[in-house]
């Protein structure tokens, strides 16, 4: 922001006449105050800061709300849509937040220019769909006593703890992978290379490469991010831990396992390298068994969790166990026909998070 307002200041010093509101419409919808409700608004303000800054090179202006899968690299960073996968992913890093809709900074890539807008290939999730019926029937679905009887035993109810005190510390983002997607239309690299000045907007296939200790040895795991999976905050619960009632049936496992797990959900688990299967299987009707992903510790971790989630399509709850037991976590996703939850513990993590300035009192 301090960078905009030298811009603005400048500006109208240099041309009085030239208000702030007349750079563009998007600038007039925003600094006036016209917003429409709905998700155009984080797009009205990304292009409001395009606009401002003489910099960014003509595709990243005029940014379109229909296109949910976009995200930019610009001056050492990449920022991203809350609804483009890369976002989703890369949101739970150290030092990334959201605003407006915009999640960054996050890590740069080599395979993008120094200033390039770029789209993502994503695939819907897949994974069991709500019926009317399903979401009608939630509270039962998910009720911690179980089923209605005349009796309830104690041995059919556990108590699950999960600790954070020593958790997976070989796993690090080393690379964030770009690849042109096969649906660009015909001729548009040699377009972009012919002319340089006028640089289409390419659709390119998005992977993250770890650097991950397998069976005590050190190697590079590549997972691509082929399906748009949704990350569902678990609900606060109180005074937990609580039970849980034998018929959730749940698998624990830490988060280095899961280059052990080729799948989940109905098709079941299986060994498999993330980097080579392609299997397809479809998920259809109850979920049967909850994978629970202890993603404790670094905030890499669960990117990685997060990363193996988006490669197989599979929806997950995240939960912050300071604020959300175990037994909750899995009854909520039970409810939501959601076989996967990702448990992290923010509060015992200390990064670093970079300083943003929302002060936008200067501005008007």
């Amino acid at each position: 922001m301090p960078e905009v307002e030298d811009v603005l200041e400048y500006s109208e010093e240099e041309d009085p006449e030239e208000f702030l509101e007349d750079r563009s419409t998007n600038c007039m919808s925003w600094f006036t105050g016209l917003l429409l409700p709905g998700k155009s608004m984080s797009f009205i303000l990304m292009n409001a800061l395009v606009d401002c800054d003489g910099e960014p090179p003509a595709e990243f202006h005029n940014l379109h709300q229909t296109v949910s899968n976009v995200g930019f690299q610009y001056r050492g960073c990449t920022y991203w849509s809350w609804e483009c996968i890369v976002g989703k992913v890369l949101g739970a890093a150290s030092g990334v937040t959201q605003i407006a809709g915009w999640i960054g900074p996050c890590s740069a890539s080599a395979d993008l220019d120094r200033s390039e807008m770029a789209l993502i290939n994503q695939q819907p999730p897949r994974c069991n769909r709500l019926s009317p019926s399903a979401i009608r029937n939630m509270a039962s679905n998910s009720d911690p006593i179980g089923p209605q009887q005349e009796s309830y035993r104690i041995e059919d109810y556990q108590l699950l703890t999960s600790s954070s005190e020593d958790p997976v510390d070989s796993i690090r983002i080393e690379r964030l992978n770009f690849t042109p997607a096969q649906s660009n239309p015909k001729g548009i690299h040699r377009k972009a290379l012919e002319e340089p000045d006028k640089k289409p907007i390419i659709i390119f296939n998005a992977s993250i490469t770890f650097a991950i200790t397998v069976d005590k040895r050190a190697r590079s795991w590549k997972v691509s991010l082929r399906h748009d999976t949704p990350f569902i905050a678990a609900y606060p619960c109180q005074n937990g831990p609580h039970v849980l009632f034998v018929d959730y049936q749940h698998q624990k496992v830490r988060v280095d396992k899961l280059v052990e797990i080729q799948n989940w959900g109905t098709s079941g688990g299986k060994d498999s390298d993330l980097e080579d299967s392609e299997d397809e299987a479809e998920d259809e009707g109850d979920v049967e068994e909850v994978l629970v992903i202890e993603a404790f510790g670094v905030p890499d971790n669960e990117v990685f969790a997060r990363a193996w989630c988006s490669f197989w399509g599979l929806p997950s709850v995240t939960a912050d166990i300071s604020k959300t037991c175990m037994a909750c976590a899995i009854r909520e996703a039970y409810a939501a026909l959601v076989s996967v939850v990702i448990l992290v513990d923010r509060g015992s993590v200390d990064v670093e998070i970079e300083e943003v300035d929302r002060m936008m009192e200067n501005l008007m």
